[in-house]
């Protein structure tokens, strides 16, 4: 079985903050996810090795405003197929960072944004790695071209980047 997809940031000039975007990798076209089932496959995230996870932003192009959550950890987690319910193990809690619970909506008529300002949780990412997988809450089905996309802001500890 292949790895989790890597996903690169890039440092913004002007804010200082590290950013990353990428659409929530493995959902198949128009599936439809149950409450407690994980949504999309693993990704890593390359990051600084320390940091502030600041901000967080939750692109629905499918238009439901369900509950998604974004969670986090410092290594790979048990693997968990997309559309399965998602159960990590107990090592698997011992590497969590936090998660980013994507809950109230904002509607902009074909899409909808949910966002998280000041979470400000640090981590240490000793392989420069955070991985991470979502997990539904409600049920949403996603039709085909709709695929979420995830934004991060990152503060890099000082002298990290």
């Amino acid at each position: 079985m292949a790895g989790p997809v890597e996903i690169k940031g890039r440092v913004d000039v002007r804010s200082g903050l590290y950013l990353v975007e990428f659409m929530v990798p493995g959902i198949a076209p128009a599936d439809a996810f149950d409450a407690g089932d994980a949504f999309g496959t693993m990704y890593a995230i390359i990051v600084p090795e320390r940091g502030i996870i600041s901000y967080g932003l939750f692109l629905d192009l499918d238009d439901e405003g369900t509950e998604i959550d974004a969670l986090f950890y410092t290594a790979p987690i048990s693997v968990v197929a997309s559309d399965a319910a998602f159960a990590p193990t107990d090592a698997d809690a011992r590497k969590f960072v936090t998660a980013l619970k994507f809950s109230a909506f904002d509607d902009w008529g074909l899409f909808r944004t949910s966002e998280i300002a000041n979470h400000n949780v640090p981590y240490y990412a000793p392989q420069g790695k955070l991985y991470g997988q979502c997990k539904c809450v409600s049920t949403p089905n996603i039709a085909a071209g709709s695929e979420p996309i995830i934004r991060l802001g990152i503060l890099p500890a000082s002298g990290e980047e």
